[in-house]
């Protein structure tokens, strides 16, 4: 009978046997083993330098964690002693503590700026220190495994507040390299005490078994990850997320953002500024059919305080039905103008015509206006406020009467329900670059009522001044200044959605432009505004919506569309 040829275990899987010294331990080096750890927790630090937008701070991490891993194997497959360990982990803990001190002096690659006064950063970032300093004292194949948790903590907090697409691929590569991490330990341990006298056939079909069983557990985790996703999310939020945001200007309950139904969307009669890092979703909130995709407003506000935007102007008048259950339908001469095609349905309901406001232009006195029709469909959340393009002059819907405010808001008189379906016509100013840029820039042509309101500066402040006077010094026209200070800010300023709160006995422009030069969107529509306006441009804020995601004939808003910007006034 002929001997067995077996194959000793050493030689399979390119694995080393050996008592690691300082760990009683006996097991199996396995380089692919730590390959699928480092890739699992490269996953993870990823996913929260693409929330900290730190260059600095990210290369140093990935690169600090891949090289204590390869110092960590490189240890146990030469037997060397825990002790060596000592001055690199101590060089680490000397850098965390150095880093924590020098954050305010902008040594963003120890411990990045944008972390000051966010908790949830923070959280982040120390969580990555704790990884970088174990990725040294990985001297067992059970510390590599544990390195998932401190991991899997950091991308919970990080998809709490970050939807981006890149999280999410983050979180599927974490999960499929962990899930091979801890099939391969297992069959590691297996194959160490089991009886010896396999095959070398035995012994590859028991090595290629473990990436089926592999394979059905990454299936299996993503499943599962739906399933605790929320509750997750609510857990993390409630450790490391400030208070309640209102710098959106809605009323959007945020805590329960995944839930439609308890979504409250409606517009306040002020914005504070700058308030902190915003959570946002991918909630479905309407669904807009019109012939081109434009910001969908809420509200206007003129009235800047240095912390936040008012509208100065509470008053509103209630408007009755024009026409009693009539049935309008679209016209194509209302979209002939912007090449768009009339939709083949009829919306029956109550036809309200808006007065002209003192604050707009009339669609009659406009130039070249665009004449658009938009439908929304109520697809989440409650509302108790009607949205459309700006300079509204109709609006069909099935209510007894809408109230208009002065600001521009239109309330229903009550909370709207799913599948609530209205229609408003738009008359939307000219936006071609040429004929702004031939729009007069003669104080003369404004409006006293739309000065009065929209070139109002409360608290005179010299540093805004000068900004705007040095950004917009050789401009020709009010466009090519408006384009200049947007420029500028571009340029100046970083949009950064985890910004931390600004401190509220500051100017929060001159703030935001000087010190921070970090912010999102109210950041940046303010200091648009107010750069405008001192620089003699009429200017105001408007909270509403983004267009959305146009998609099967329609745009779909969703609650991570809510949106301040800047509108400027620009005469014949």
């Amino acid at each position: 009978m002929a001997t067995p040829n077996f194959v000793p275990q050493r030689e399979i899987g390119f694995v080393k046997e050996g008592s690691v010294a300082g760990t009683g331990l006996n097991e199996p080096v396995s380089p692919s083993l730590y390959l699928a750890g480092l890739v699992a927790v490269l996953a993870a630090v990823y996913a929260v330098n693409f929330g900290l937008e730190s260059a600095s701070f990210g290369t140093f991490s990935i690169v600090g964690i891949t090289l204590g891993f390869a110092t960590s194997y490189w240890m146990r497959w030469r037997g060397t002693a825990n002790r060596s360990l000592q001055i690199p982990v101590l060089l680490i803990v000397v850098l965390l503590i150095a880093g924590m001190a020098a954050s305010e002096r902008g040594m963003d690659w120890l411990w990045p700026s944008s972390v000051s006064g966010d908790r949830q950063k923070a959280g982040q970032v120390l969580l990555t220190w704790l990884l970088l300093l174990l990725s040294f004292l990985l001297n067992s194949n059970g510390a590599v495994l544990f390195c998932v948790v401190p991991s899997f903590a950091m991308l919970a907090l990080v998809s709490q507040s970050n939807t981006d697409s890149e999280i999410q691929n983050s979180f599927l590569l974490f999960v499929t390299a962990t899930t091979f991490l801890m099939v391969h330990d297992n069959f590691l341990r297996t194959r160490q005490f089991q009886a010896k006298g396999r095959t070398e056939t035995q012994e590859k079909q028991l090595f290629g078994g473990q990436f089926q069983l592999a394979a059905l557990c990454v299936m299996g985790a993503l499943v599962f990850a739906n399933v605790v996703a929320v509750p997750l999310k609510t857990i993390g939020m409630s450790v490391f997320s400030p208070s309640a945001l209102s710098s959106l200007s809605s009323s959007t309950d945020k805590s329960n953002s995944m839930a439609a139904s308890t979504l409250q969307v409606s517009e306040n009669s002020s914005v504070e500024l700058a308030t902190g890092p915003v959570p946002v979703s991918d909630t479905v909130l309407m669904r807009v059919i019109a012939a081109r995709g434009v910001n969908w407003r809420g509200t206007t506000f003129d009235l800047y305080t240095g912390t936040r935007f008012e509208n100065s102007d509470t008053r509103r008048a209630s408007i009755e039905p024009a026409e009693t259950e009539s049935t309008v339908q679209m016209k194509e001469a209302e979209y002939r103008g912007l090449g768009g095609n009339a939709p083949d349905r009829t919306l029956s309901g109550r036809l309200f015509v808006l007065p002209s406001s003192r604050l707009e232009i009339p669609s009659l006195e406009m130039e070249n206006p665009h004449i658009l029709t938009q439908t929304f469909r109520i697809m989440g959340g409650t509302f108790s406020q009607l949205y459309g393009a700006t300079s509204v002059t109709r609006v069909l819907a099935n209510v007894p009467h809408l109230d208009v405010q002065s600001a521009g808001g239109m309330l229903p008189g009550g909370a709207l329900p799913q599948s609530f379906e209205y229609q408003v016509t738009s008359a939307v100013p000219d936006d071609d670059v040429a004929h702004l840029q031939a729009a007069s820039s003669d104080i003369k042509d404004v409006p006293n009522a739309i000065q009065d309101r929209y070139l109002q500066l409360g608290k005179d402040n010299a540093n805004l001044r000068r900004i705007a006077n040095s950004v917009v010094r050789g401009q020709k026209n009010n466009h090519d200044k408006v384009r200049a200070l947007v420029d500028y800010i571009g340029k100046t300023c970083k949009y950064n959605l985890q910004s931390p709160r600004a401190p509220r006995d500051r100017d929060l422009v001159e703030y935001f432009l000087m010190d921070s030069k970090m912010g999102y969107c109210d950041s940046f529509g303010a200091s648009l505004v107010m750069l405008c306006r001192y620089a003699g441009i009429p200017a105001r804020l408007v909270s509403g919506f983004l267009p959305g995601d146009f998609k099967e004939g329609a745009y779909v808003v969703k609650e991570k569309h809510k949106h301040i910007w800047t509108e400027v006034f620009f005469p014949k």
